[in-house]
């Protein structure tokens, strides 16, 4: 799902309205998700995306040996982009691996 969770405080905070579209970033990558009130209660300051193409755009490949990398603790910049449309998967993953 392209969705991103966030507290109704954080949204109130950041200008962002349930259901609008909003733009995550991070120093690997951005995507386009629609931001929604989390289902259940999260800290100020915390984001929650579920496991999916749109959370993959925003991790590093590197696995530290482990093979799997790292989905929790990392730094994200959320943002108002009403104008902005979400990519449907197939398109997500063609922008990927044009590079």
């Amino acid at each position: 799902m392209a969705v991103c969770e966030l507290s109704p405080e954080d949204l109130g905070a950041l200008g962002i309205t349930h259901g609008q579209n909003v733009k995550v970033a991070t120093e690997t990558g951005s995507v386009i998700v629609r931001a929604v009130i989390a289902s259940q209660p999260l800290p100020r300051g915390v984001i929650f995306m579920p496991y999916g193409p749109w959370a993959n755009m925003l991790i590093s490949t590197e696995t530290y040996g482990t093979g799997m990398p790292p989905f929790k603790g990392i730094q994200a910049e959320v943002t108002a982009a009403a104008n902005d449309k979400i990519l449907d998967v197939k398109t997500l993953v063609e922008q990927v691996t044009r590079g």
